[in-house]
């Protein structure tokens, strides 16, 4: 997945993705990117679960994302 993102913020340290600050999408836009991407080019299926770390997320956006992926 690495080669997929790696212009998309992927941090090798973490190892995590990230989106980059906001300009013509919000966050939730860079959210619902990566996952498709995740899926359509990489055949992954990226999930919430209990083991989540919600790091600097504010709990609106949080709330966002959850309800997201409870329709999807």
């Amino acid at each position: 997945m690495y080669s997929h993102f790696r212009i998309r913020h992927w941090d090798s340290e973490g190892p995590f993705l990230y989106s980059p600050k906001p300009r013509e999408w919000t966050y939730l836009d860079w959210y619902k990117y990566i996952i498709k991407v995740a899926k359509d080019e990489c055949g992954c299926q990226l999930v919430l679960t209990e083991k989540t770390i919600w790091q600097n997320i504010p709990s609106d956006l949080q709330q966002e994302i959850v309800s997201l992926e409870l329709t999807t």
